[in-house]
């Protein structure tokens, strides 16, 4: 399939393109882009050849957007504040008896944003996203699951008369695309595409027969295992008596970017499982070395912890069909997110003029664009027409970043923490994030030109967000500023400066004065403060505008506030409406919908 360019009048839609299955190995919906005369991020030369760097979770790093040094200073910091978390944690622990605290705790949601301690994480996803529940209520279910393609074939289903086999070929073409740069699922090798013995009908000789060069590799064999289960799980059996006792919401049986959240849940909990597969109880030293006697019992716990976990996402956390067949829940996802809070509800984010601005890309010149967002400029060439559908080419972007909830979209210590507070409180999170990203970037967002400008800026944002604990500390900023002593509380919250402006470094404002206090947090939580922390200068990193501390954010004329609060009643107004549309209903005047909230 060749790559669409959205800035090709005509070009097919991303709702189209995504339905028609245009994604590139790695989960990135495939897209072509110019070079950029207006935004061209700093890329630092790429480095002599020498040893590969790699983090803490087997991924080959890379300094495209941020140099070796940099990124070990953060690393060096983050730890104390992984630490301070740690002790935070422990105590609050301790109050509740060695159990997971309840949702109606105060402090909780607090917790969960500053950073869940990568021991306790499988912990509370399981828990806080009802995972744990639905274990208990269906004891054997992954087990029943895990052997019934060994079963179907022994019993001489193929995949003609088995779509669910079908759905396996699938995903075991997709095995070797999973995490290709981490150390733990290809041995830090190039991962090559295996030939699949096969018998004189094209079937595979055996269960595993597509996988063999794999099933050495502990990762690759759980991944595979958990994605034949969740497709017998999520697909009809054409022998009704064979169906297990629950089945999924909607059918799906495999899609490509389920692999990564796997892998993802795999690499989590497997690195910190204990000697008899319990969470966040050791080094992951037994599930890492598939020769050990306890391999199998160890593994089967977790691999029913990542399924479940899966189900989660899918049924409960994700809207419905963001699998499915045509996509339509992620299609539904990016109309909610371009159309209607972008769009409709742009000035209550604090994005406003990106939204103008996306809606200018459709056939306005450039020069009323920027007028109608306030901006003078010299008059431009006319954009090119960005496509046939009602949704912005740019809405082919973030439909990857949604499917694959950031993973391989963002550094992944910002996943984490993103997938921290996604297991607590679902899909808003998603679009609170997605919101921040382009309020941070809002100055380079209306520097662009054309859709193809925008297309390469929208996709070199996340690689840049190094500083997971500042990116969740803006993007949990309220809206309106609670503190009456902030001297910039009524100031334009569109208005910011451009990422080279912020007036005092970091590090200058806490050696300026002896006296002068350590950055704390602006999230209202005075006993959880990173006390004495102070976070390192990144080069090239758009979260410094934000400044650091109060009197830093007056003097450099920064908006301390965020994009606020995306509430699951708004997301659910606007899923119905985007429905009622698809499905031939009149849409409300604008004021009719706006009013209930």
């Amino acid at each position: 399939m060749g790559e669409w360019n959205g800035a090709q009048s005509g070009a097919p839609s991303p709702a189209a393109a995504a339905a028609a299955g245009a994604v590139d190995g790695k989960g990135r919906l495939r897209r072509s882009v110019s070079s950029s005369p207006i935004y061209s991020p700093v890329r630092r030369k790429k480095p002599e050849l020498g040893p590969i760097v790699r983090d803490k979770y087997g991924f080959r790093r890379s300094f495209e957007y941020i140099s070796k040094e940099d990124q070990d200073a953060f690393d060096a910091y983050y730890a104390g504040v992984c630490e301070r978390r740690r002790q935070k944690w422990d105590v609050l622990l301790r109050k509740c008896g060695g159990v997971m605290p309840p949702r109606s705790d105060r402090s909780l949601k607090r917790y969960i944003r500053k950073g869940i301690p990568h021991e306790l994480r499988i912990r509370c996803w399981l828990h806080y996203s009802g995972a744990n529940k639905d274990m208990e209520e269906n004891p054997g279910l992954y087990t029943m699951l895990s052997y019934r393609e060994q079963q179907d074939r022994s019993m001489g289903y193929r995949r003609d008369n088995n779509k669910i086999l079908e759905h396996i070929e699938v995903l075991d073409k997709d095995l070797h695309r999973t995490f290709p740069d981490n150390i733990h699922f290809h041995g830090g090798q190039p991962a090559s595409v295996p030939e699949t013995p096969t018998d004189g009908s094209g079937e595979p000789t055996s269960p595993t027969a597509a996988t063999a060069v794999y099933m050495r590799n502990p990762y690759l064999r759980s991944l595979r295992r958990i994605l034949t289960a969740f497709a017998y799980y999520s697909w009809p059996h054409p022998n009704e008596t064979r169906t297990p006792p629950r089945v999924c919401s909607y059918p799906i049986g495999y899609c490509q970017s389920l692999n990564f959240l796997v892998g993802l849940l795999l690499l989590v909990d497997g690195q910190t499982s204990g000697e008899n597969g319990e969470p966040g109880a050791g080094n992951g030293a037994v599930f890492g070395n598939i020769d050990h006697p306890n391999w199998e019992r160890v593994a089967a716990r977790i691999e029913e912890r990542a399924f479940w976990l899966l189900v989660a996402i899918v049924e409960r956390l994700l809207p419905p069909e963001m699998y499915g067949a045509n996509l339509e829940g992620a299609q539904i996802a990016q109309e909610i997110l371009w159309k209607w809070l972008l769009g409709e509800r742009g000035g209550r984010f604090g994005v406003n003029k990106v939204a103008k601005w996306v809606d200018g890309m459709e056939g306005s010149d450039l020069s009323s664009r920027r007028r109608a967002v306030g901006i003078r400029s010299k008059s431009r060439s006319r954009m090119q027409p960005a496509s046939n559908s009602s949704m912005p080419p740019l809405s082919m972007v973030t439909t990857s970043w949604f499917m694959t909830i950031y993973v391989n979209i963002l550094p992944i210590e910002t996943v984490l923490r993103v997938w921290d507070c996604f297991f607590f409180q679902g899909e808003k999170v998603l679009m609170r994030v997605t919101l921040t990203l382009l309020k941070i970037h809002e100055d380079q967002v209306l520097a662009c030109n054309d859709t193809s400008d925008a297309w390469k800026l929208i996709k070199e944002i996340p690689p840049r967000m190094i500083d997971c604990h500042r990116l969740m500390e803006i993007c949990f900023k309220p809206r309106v500023s609670l503190n009456p002593f902030d001297e910039r509380g009524g100031q334009d919250p569109g208005t910011v400066s451009p990422p080279h402006a912020y007036i005092t470094p970091p590090a200058a404002a806490h050696s300026s004065s002896a006296g002068s206090s350590p950055r704390r947090s602006t999230t209202g939580d005075d006993s959880d403060d990173e006390v004495g922390m102070v976070s390192p200068v990144i080069q090239n990193d758009p979260l410094r505008k934000y400044g650091e501390g109060a009197a830093n954010a007056r003097r450099s004329k920064v908006p301390r506030r965020g994009v606020g609060s995306v509430s699951r009643k708004m997301i659910a107004h606007y899923r119905s409406l985007a429905l009622q549309e698809r499905h031939g209903g009149e849409r409300p005047s604008a004021g009719e919908h706006r009013r209930q909230f």
